[in-house]
Order: C-alpha cells, then sequence, then structure tokens
C-alpha cells in the first residue's frame, strides 16, 4: 500500500492516501512528481520551494499546516549554533560540573567566548529558579 502523506492531519491528506492505497509505485512516483512540479509553477517563493526540497511533502504539508499562511522568520546558522553550544555548554558546566579549562579539552573546536556562555547559563539558571519557584507557587 502507497501512502502520499504517512501521517495525515486533516480529512484532505487521508483522502488523497485512499485514492493511491491500491495503485503501484511508478503510479506514485508520477503523481509525486506532477506535486514537485504544481509546487515549483505556482508556489513563487523559492525559500518555499527550498524548505520542500529539504524536509518532503509530510513535513512540509505540517509545516504549511501549522503556520497556515503566516509570516515566521528563522533564526540565522550562527544563532542556532549558539544555541545548540549554549545547551552543550550548560550540560558539561552545571550537570556535569566541568571546568571551563576541562570543558575546552573535551569540546573538539575552538571557542574563545567563555564568559559570553558563561553568563548565559547564569541567565538560564536564574530563569529556571523563576518558573521553578512559579511552578511550586502554583502560577503554572
Amino acid at each position: 500500500m502507497s501512502k502520499i502523506i504517512n501521517n495525515p492531519d486533516y480529512l484532505w491528506e487521508d483522502q488523497i492516501n485512499s485514492i493511491f492505497q491500491l495503485k503501484d509505485k511508478d503510479e506514485v512516483d508520477i503523481f509525486f512528481n506532477i506535486i514537485n512540479l504544481v509546487l515549483n509553477i505556482s508556489i513563487k517563493n523559492t525559500d518555499l520551494i527550498k524548505l520542500y526540497k529539504l524536509v518532503g511533502l509530510d513535513d512540509f504539508c505540517k509545516i504549511i499546516n501549522t503556520f497556515n499562511g503566516k509570516d515566521i522568520k528563522l533564526i540565522k546558522s550562527e544563532q542556532l549554533k549558539d544555541a545548540i553550544l549554549l545547551a552543550l555548554f550548560y550540560y558539561k558546566r552545571e550537570i556535569k560540573n566541568l571546568s571551563w579549562d576541562e570543558i575546552k579539552k573535551e569540546v573538539p573546536f575552538e571557542f574563545d567566548d567563555a564568559i559570553k556562555f558563561g553568563i548565559k547559563i547564569k541567565n538560564m539558571n536564574e530563569i529556571i529558579k523563576k518558573e521553578i519557584n512559579k511552578l511550586f507557587n502554583g502560577e503554572i
């Protein structure tokens, strides 16, 4: 059985799946090629086309259905890198209780801004404490 959308969230997605459930792989492949063509023609936003090609039809449908016409602004790759590094350094400092020198020895790439990440970790701890206090005070 072929599925066009693996985890349908909407009735129309389920209906598309039912149309193709008894079709062979060649027919499904032809339909996917037509979807690609239609999206390339009808969506004038080249960034959306790139997103579709990166994530595939299933996840693209989920993204579109979730944001449904809203403008979203993605963070820059440098911001993503900083967020992931912050999580790594937070884990190493707060969970594993390593010093910055120990962290620098363990991390397989150079970073020279331990002070910046130290401040961010301190700020995270303050936010976490506030959230825990809200939880204990029944505010959440």
